[in-house]
């Protein structure tokens, strides 16, 4: 096997590599060579749309957890307030228990 003179003897079995640059028979012809490249490109515009979707879905999980956090804070006022005011009823009651009638 001929060693281009571009490619290294440790490349490996890189995907880039066998996407971009032809087979050693020189078979394919360069239509199928570019069709590989036209793959490859639109394999790569997938991905950027597969993470620009991955990404607004994180944006709106964030949202929607930020909102849930505070829905969660307001009904934690909402309970504290009324505690305390059940407290004081009950200090109230308490101490009108306790005086002379």
């Amino acid at each position: 096997m001929q060693m281009r003179k571009n490619q290294h003897r440790n490349c490996g079995n890189s995907k880039s590599h066998s996407v971009f640059l032809p087979p050693d028979d020189h078979t394919s012809s360069p239509a199928v060579v570019l069709k590989q490249a036209e793959t490859a490109e639109v394999t790569e515009l997938e991905f950027r749309i597969w993470i620009d979707i991955k990404i607004i879905k994180i944006q709106e999980k964030v949202e929607t957890q930020s909102k849930d956090s505070m829905a969660y804070d307001k009904i934690m006022q909402v309970i504290k307030y009324k505690t305390a005011i059940l407290r004081k009823n009950h200090t109230d009651l308490m101490e009108l228990k306790k005086s002379p009638k």
